[in-house]
């Protein structure tokens, strides 16, 4: 066995894990635990630009796809990312993209003007959410995901403070391993923490922050997946709320439906979901090329709030293996002569929530309400129902 690598540094063999680990390990994914978390909820709003802000990234798209048509794939991801931070950064950067050809050569310029505008409505947005979460006691994680050439956290650190709110933003230089605990050492002063999710999106519990708002949403997956359950973790008392902000009817609302879309095969291919392939019409590509199909294109992917919310209902069902099989709840009865009729039984969280659908009378009369799992008992008093998630 080999306890010092040719750096000197103590390592272990593969085969310790075989030999001694493996029998006396436990693998468990998070779903796997669900009922001892609290609740968990992801909400997308998607919200209007305002009417200057509008024009100019209209302006710009205009350009941008005139430029993927006449030049192909040239700077396609310069282009996109464009697109994805403008809406955001256009009072802080103007834009200035160049398209060069095979001698780099500059074959044209694009460019997008620098806004004079107090407050973006996507700013009010998060205002308003701080706001009600920090009356409610609980801190917000601040996600930016594009904070190279178009760094807004600066700005957004300084909107949050003019209304009263302390922010602290997690700096890049510190190293992965003490990133935690600088967080620990410092979350009791902060109202919001902003980071990159690329920072924090391994290896810690942010448990001080159990509200989680995504302000931009990037191209990666599974940085997503892992930054959004930061706090959604054992050890967690309070409910934890996820929000994916995005600007209505522009690449960032393409960007999280196409997303959803990835991450229901992902669920598939990780066999949480029974569906075929077949269920997802979505081309194979990398997420850039179908941004990039939909920019020349024109294919509509508005709608990112309802597609988010199917998506969740799905992995809601996996998670707590509920397929489409109809359920039928019936108040057990005390003493009863009669054979009891086998009953489907499936076991659900407490704080799922349900649209129950109520049986009455010989004509079968029907009644449909929403019921949080727990209230089920009293609601229903023998009365025969079927639910649905939601």
């Amino acid at each position: 066995m080999n306890w010092y690598n040719k750096r000197g540094l103590v390592s272990v063999s593969p085969e310790v894990v075989g030999k001694f680990f493996l029998d006396k390990s436990a693998f468990i994914r998070l779903a796997d635990v669900i009922d001892g978390l609290p609740p968990y909820d992801e909400i997308v709003t998607a919200v209007e630009m305002e009417g200057g802000q509008r024009k100019a990234y209209k302006e710009l798209e205009q350009k941008l796809r005139a430029a993927v048509k006449s030049y192909k794939m040239k700077a396609t991801s310069s282009m996109l990312q464009s697109l994805l931070c403008y809406p955001d950064s256009c009072t802080v950067f103007p834009e200035y993209i160049e398209i060069k050809g095979k001698e780099n050569q500059v074959l044209t310029t694009i460019t997008a003007p620098k806004l004079d505008i107090s407050l973006l409505p996507k700013e009010k947005e998060l205002l308003a959410i701080v706001k009600e979460e920090k009356a409610q006691g609980r801190k917000v994680l601040l996600y930016l995901t594009f904070t190279g050439n178009r760094d807004t956290r600066s700005r957004l650190k300084g909107v949050l403070e003019s209304q009263g709110f302390t922010v602290g933003i997690l700096p890049e230089t510190i190293e992965p391993k003490k990133r935690e605990s600088w967080i620990d050492q410092n979350a009791q002063g902060f109202d919001v923490l902003i980071t990159n999710p690329e920072l924090v999106k391994v290896g810690l519990d942010l448990l001080a922050f159990p509200t989680v708002v995504f302000f931009q949403v990037g191209y990666n997956i599974f940085t997503l997946r892992q930054a959004a359950r930061r706090s959604w973790r054992i050890g967690q008392k309070l409910p934890v709320r996820v929000y994916y902000l995005t600007y209505r009817n522009t690449m960032q609302e393409t960007a999280i439906s196409l997303i959803t879309k990835k991450l229901e095969i992902a669920l598939l291919v990780e066999g949480d979901l029974p569906e075929g392939l077949a269920q997802y019409q979505v081309e194979g590509g990398s997420l850039i090329e179908e941004m990039a199909k939909a920019l020349v294109e024109g294919r509509d992917y508005s709608g990112a709030e309802t597609a988010w919310a199917n998506f969740r209902r799905k992995e809601v069902e996996s998670s707590l293996g509920i397929g489409k099989k109809e359920t039928i709840f019936t108040e057990k009865t005390i003493n009863s002569v009669a054979k009891p009729s086998p009953v489907i039984t499936t076991t659900v969280i407490e704080n799922t929530v349900v649209n129950v659908t109520i049986y009455e009378g010989r004509g079968k009369r029907q009644s449909t309400l929403s019921v949080k799992y727990g209230d089920l008992d009293s609601t229903l008093k023998g009365k025969v129902a079927q639910f649905a998630l939601f």
